[in-house]
């Protein structure tokens, strides 16, 4: 986290020795009351250092409370033991910093909203050392900015519309390696966050929303699948998800259908060829593909995505069928279902949603009654195709190819065997890597958090259910 700049007074320093526990010390300030009552104002931040005793390492706390009659902040544990001392209502907001910070200054930045503590069970505080400040009300305001954790540089279309929501550049945290962070680093920063905007690699779970705390009021994720998210708990919890529909349609229908062609056609593999300095000659049975026109394609999933992909196949004079019982015809398709789609397709792509359902959908079952010569595409979630089967298939040449946008895990690991077929086709999940589309979508992600931040409602949620349990 970023520290905000130390234009703060220190003014005091207590002691408060031995406390069994967060029960007792819910009642501290009332023993700090006549020390803060008389400051020149009572924009105050108390920074609170835990000493644990046994073999708990120390930590840093930290708080922040504007010190007024109508003062509304949250209590540690949602007891709200509203202090009365002196004609002030004192209410503080604990909260566990995870970094520590020798000199106990490197936290001016702080955070609000959240009731998260960090209690060891049994454990008794053997020390707790409280330094407190005052300083000007603009940096009061500022502390009343929300915190938003973004966990990878976004394009620039979203990241500008965040900067400008969010002018105090130091409550807006991006996640800056090209890497996403580890679990471990991931459960650390969202710690406290009001708002979280996440890409598919993020998956947002019970665990994860209970590291966050009650602080959180928005999740946006930049992608239009949501499979990374646990959309009963977080709609249980009341909070919204955001996700990006629509705009990238054209885009990954034209990569569908560009890894068809590629496929079709060996492109990736004669382009090896080339490299490898094995092309001596013209040859009539050379690198020999498969046609497109007069073919049929099966489309498994008609939504936007498998539609825009049928409009292109008509360029192709192909007969397209597609099986997907809530969709209705378009661009000449014929709904069939599966077992007529296996059968008679050439060409099949995939484009169904991951759930329980439809995880391993293409199994070893599903291939085998796939037309023989016939070609694979998925751009849909990499946990769609069971890829041991698929190897098998491709291995033994039961079907003639397959290309994948996507892979579970992803990145797919180098010493997959999938990677050493000539007749598999793997791309690094680049379905809508063009730069309209990618702008897009993080303008949408960027806009459904700040919507979410402002109490309104997203303008693309995941969840709309949410809104139904107000």
């Amino acid at each position: 986290m970023h520290a905000g700049p130390l234009r703060q007074q220190f003014f005091g320093l207590r002691i408060v020795d031995a406390c069994p526990g967060f029960g007792d010390l819910a009642f501290a300030p009332a023993r700090l009351a006549d020390d803060l009552q008389h400051l020149p104002n009572r924009h105050v931040l108390a920074i609170f250092h835990f000493q644990f005793s046994g073999e708990h390492e120390a930590r840093i706390g930290r708080v922040a409370a504007h010190m007024s009659p109508s003062a509304n902040l949250v209590d540690n544990g949602g007891h709200d033991p509203a202090v009365q001392h002196a004609g002030v209502a004192l209410k503080m907001v604990w909260r566990d910093v995870l970094r520590f910070d020798h000199a106990g200054l490197g936290f001016i930045d702080v955070q609000v909203q959240t009731n998260g503590v960090f209690h060891p069970a049994n454990e008794a505080m053997s020390r707790i050392w409280l330094f407190y400040f005052w300083h000007n009300p603009d940096y009061t305001r500022r502390m009343s900015s929300p915190r938003v954790f973004v966990t990878r540089p976004i394009p620039d279309a979203g990241m500008n519309f965040l900067k400008e929501a969010f002018p105090d550049s130091e409550r807006l945290e991006v996640w800056l390696q090209d890497a996403p962070p580890t679990r471990e680093q991931l459960l650390q920063y969202v710690v406290g966050a009001e708002g979280l905007l996440c890409l598919l690699t993020e998956r947002v779970d019970e665990e994860l929303l209970d590291a966050v705390g009650p602080s959180l009021k928005v999740v946006s994720s930049m992608s239009v699948g949501v499979d990374h998210i646990d959309l009963v708990e977080a709609t249980r919890r009341g909070i919204p998800v955001g996700h990006t529909p629509g705009v990238l349609t054209d885009a990954t229908a034209d990569q569908a259908f560009a890894l068809l062609l590629s496929a079709a056609r060996r492109i990736p593999e004669a382009e090896r060829f080339v490299r490898a300095g094995k092309w001596v000659t013209w040859s009539p049975s050379l690198l020999l593909g498969a046609d497109l026109v007069g073919r049929t394609l099966g489309i498994v999933g008609f939504g936007r995505i498998g539609q825009a992909v049928a409009k292109r196949a008509q360029g192709f004079d192909m007969r397209v069928i597609y099986h997907d019982r809530s969709s209705e015809p378009a661009y000449g398709a014929r709904s069939v279902d599966l077992d007529t789609l296996l059968n008679e397709s050439d060409f099949i792509s995939m484009h169904v949603p991951l759930t329980q359902s439809t995880r391993h959908m293409v199994d070893a079952d599903f291939l085998s009654r796939m037309k023989p010569g016939a070609v694979l595409v998925n751009t849909s979630r990499g946990g769609v195709v069971d890829q041991d089967a698929l190897y098998v298939a491709l291995k033994s040449k039961r079907i003639f190819a397959a290309a994948l946008d996507v892979t579970d895990p992803e990145p797919l690991p180098a010493d997959s065997p999938l990677l050493e077929l000539e007749n598999c086709i793997v791309v690094p999940h680049l379905g809508s890597a063009s730069k309209w589309t990618r702008d897009q979508m993080s303008l949408l992600a960027a806009q459904n958090l700040v919507a979410g931040l402002k109490g309104d409602r997203l303008p693309y949620c995941a969840n709309p259910g949410v809104y139904s349990t107000e």
